[in-house]
């Protein structure tokens, strides 16, 4: 029997420290990621590895050329080609908290994804129909459209407080 859904997707790992220059995280226990922030924002890292904005809109446009193209491989389409960029051209400034980094304020509200296909002729009535559909087989740019919910769990672990100064 196959494992309970909870469990399939209870696959990220996250960890970083004063010590650590770069964030580092683990997908589904074996895939190692290294992520920095860019050098552009205020506080910002050494743009030595891409940032979670970076790897949100990678998931995105990833996701739909990914679906896009199982949609021309089952539709028997034997040559192809996509091409894909993704642009962030909405952020939104909101009022934050005093001691947060600026950055934090720059929430992204729109972005843009251009995909080209390529197809031989004989193939480009099957193609134009993955076109019209492949968007809502993204997994992930359906739970952007809807709005993912989250819930933000953290737990806070100082030493004991006897003999500190604070």
């Amino acid at each position: 029997m196959g494992a309970h859904v909870d469990e399939v997707w209870k696959h990220v790992r996250v960890t970083t420290s004063s010590d650590d220059e770069f964030t580092h995280g683990l997908v589904r226990g074996k895939h190692e990621l290294t992520m920095d922030e860019s050098t552009e924002l205020p506080f910002g890292g050494s743009d030595a590895h891409p940032s979670a904005v970076d790897l949100l809109v990678t998931s995105l446009t990833t996701c739909q050329v990914s679906v896009l193209q199982q949609c021309l491989e089952k539709s028997r389409i034997e040559e192809y080609s996509i091409e894909a960029e993704a642009t962030i051209d909405n952020h939104r400034g909101e009022e934050i908290p005093e001691e947060m980094p600026e950055n934090t304020a720059r929430r992204v509200e729109h972005v843009v994804v251009d995909l080209s296909v390529s197809v031989p002729e004989e193939f480009e009535k099957r193609a134009s129909r993955c076109i019209e559909v492949y968007d809502q087989g993204c997994i992930v740019g359906q739970s952007l459209l809807a709005g993912i919910d989250y819930t933000a769990n953290a737990s806070l672990a100082a030493p004991d407080a006897a003999g500190s100064d604070d």
